[in-house]
């Protein structure tokens, strides 16, 4: 009598926690791609990668972004760890929001020029 029942080409193999893992059908097909997408980053495009992020100077965006994320995390817990009322603590958030901005530009800019001075950022 004829198998009805597919069998399974690849082997699936557990691991101690019971997870199956299986590898990727489409690596090798990703790995040969021509444009490289698919492979993955050497340690030195990495590295440049991360000295690019790093190395860009600092802007009023970042800063103001930094500060309102820090604004709003301030507000949320002292409402809810000091139980404060939430129209003194969006008071109180307000004017954080007012400090945070120039005291993080001025630290990203202070951090950027020692990074210049130090020869890790080229001049320009």
């Amino acid at each position: 009598m004829a198998q009805t029942k597919r069998k399974r080409t690849r082997k699936h193999r557990g691991n101690a926690a019971g997870i199956v893992e299986r590898p990727a059908h489409n690596s090798r097909a990703a790995a040969a791609s021509p444009a490289g997408k698919g492979r993955p980053m050497t340690k030195e495009e990495a590295r440049q990668k991360r000295q690019a992020r790093f190395n860009r100077p600092p802007t009023w965006k970042n800063a103001t972004q930094r500060a309102g994320i820090a604004a709003v995390l301030f507000a949320v817990l002292f409402t809810v760890f000091f139980k404060q009322n939430p129209a003194t603590t969006i008071t109180l958030a307000l004017f954080m929001l007012v400090l945070y901005i120039p005291l993080s530009y001025v630290t990203d800019r202070a951090i950027y020029n020692w990074r210049r001075k130090k020869g890790a950022i080229p001049p320009g």
